[in-house]
């Protein structure tokens, strides 16, 4: 096998490039600085630091610390005063002060009805004059048109709408608000300047329905749509500004199922659309988006899911891929093996034509000369093994024929502790097109890097 792979790849002939065919995929970033897995956590992005920061969640019992994403990487922080451990909180930005808002939750003595802003380096707990009840699965955002931060919901509380306007918590007078409930989706849109919750588990009959409804600071309207998603508890949503839409993802459709949802989709104002992008995590509760300024990409951070179903460390973001190659994580873990699935969009100009994946731990330059274009690897023995290893249970799909509109799909598998030796590596692989002998098209390398 190796020896008739090889020759394919050792052929110099142009490599006339295909039309780009990317779409939106999810990709999992592995976590580095060794953030706990967690559940019930709370995050939100600090646009004048340009961090994201997660703090507290359960993993089980409650949490009490707090992290910050700075655009390479989670550092945690150690700050003189943290608010107590707890999970099913939440947390916005607050425009007026220039400071991440958080409140409620339960800790360890019970539900919490506390306030507190963090500075970017410090926490400091808040006396407003009035404050909401304690809740758990409350949810909040920034109205960053009326600089307020909008909370409703949570397992005590009736459907009274409260307001942080910098200073203290306020209680407009509203009409026909939506019925009480917890573990609701919510999000500001930029835009269209309006609150829009989604679903939720109602205190009320106990159960998860799939009604809209927007607030624009005065009014409270339900908006009837037609498709709309699945009733959920527990679901991630935020609003994109790259894509002028709010976003949905995960779940349960009933409350404590174990087989949470996976699907994405997209709210315009108007309509739903369910998203369907190459890769996506997988199913997701409990989890967390926010809205990445620094990277302008949406981010879900943590959550229970997977399989078999766990809590979960590390964070995913919705990417346009910018090449013909992409994959949905960028490591594998050599102690808890993995699988790095990987996507070719080559273009219908190569239909139908032979692929081979391979792949190299010396860097991508300067490549292997094949004729007109350069496979972006370097001879090396990993590369030998992965011809050795062609279409094996640890390169699964890497040999074959592209389909009708020139894509394909290949996937690394690596059980836990067999590449224990290259803790610490990173390996860059590529698909390289093949018609009869002659290589007509080689695809940009993706990074994999092997983590304890």
């Amino acid at each position: 096998m190796r020896t008739a792979l090889a020759t394919y790849v050792m052929i110099l002939m142009s490599c006339p490039a295909g039309a780009l065919h990317a779409q939106d995929s999810w990709k999992a970033y592995l976590d580095r600085a060794a953030m706990p897995a967690r559940i019930d956590h709370a995050a939100a992005f600090d646009p004048v630091r340009k961090h994201m920061v997660v703090f507290g969640g359960w993993a089980p019992g409650p949490m009490g610390d707090t992290w910050v994403w700075d655009g390479l990487g989670w550092k945690q922080m150690y700050p003189k005063t943290p608010p107590p451990a707890r999970a099913f909180h939440d947390m916005a930005y607050d425009p007026v002060n220039q400071r991440i808002l958080l409140f409620s939750g339960k800790g360890s003595q019970g539900p919490l009805a506390d306030t507190w802003s963090w500075d970017g380096s410090q926490w400091a707990m808040l006396k407003p004059a009035q404050s909401p009840s304690s809740r758990e699965w409350g949810r909040m955002v920034t109205d960053t048109h009326r600089k307020r931060v909008v909370l409703f919901g949570g397992t005590t509380a009736s459907n009274q709408v409260w307001e942080w306007d910098g200073q203290t918590w306020l209680a407009p007078t509203t009409v026909k608000a939506p019925p009480a409930r917890y573990g609701h989706s919510m999000a500001y849109d930029e835009l269209r300047r309006r609150v829009v919750l989604f679903s939720g588990r109602y205190l009320s009959g106990g159960s998860e329905r799939a009604d809209l409804w927007e607030w624009d600071g005065k009014t409270w309207t339900q908006i009837q749509a037609s498709p709309m998603p699945p009733g959920r508890i527990h679901g991630c949503m935020a609003y994109d500004a790259t894509r002028k839409m709010v976003l949905l993802y995960g779940g349960e459709k009933v409350y404590g199922a174990t087989t949470p949802m996976t699907q994405t989709w997209g709210w315009d104002g108007k309509n739903w659309s369910k998203l369907t992008p190459t890769f996506s995590p997988p199913g997701l509760t409990r989890s967390v988006m926010v809205f990445d300024g620094r990277s302008s990409q949406i981010t879900l951070i943590g959550g229970y899911g997977g399989s078999p179903v766990k809590h979960l460390s590390g964070h995913w973001r919705l990417e346009k891929p910018t090449g013909f190659l992409h994959a949905d994580s960028d490591a594998i873990s050599v102690s808890q093996g993995g699988t790095h699935r990987l996507a070719l969009e080559a273009g219908s100009l190569h239909r139908n034509s032979v692929f081979v994946l391979v792949g190299s731990l010396s860097g991508t330059s300067p490549g292997i000369g094949l004729g007109g274009c350069t496979l972006p690897l370097n001879f090396d023995l990993y590369l030998g093994l992965t011809l050795d290893l062609a279409n094996s249970g640890i390169y699964v799909g890497s040999v074959g024929v592209l389909d009708g509109v020139g894509s394909a799909r290949a996937s690394v598998v690596m059980p836990a502790g067999l590449a224990a030796g290259l803790r610490g590596r990173t390996a860059h692989h590529a698909f390289a097109v093949f018609q009869g002998y002659g290589c007509r098209f080689a695809s940009n390398a993706v990074a994999m890097d092997f983590l304890k």
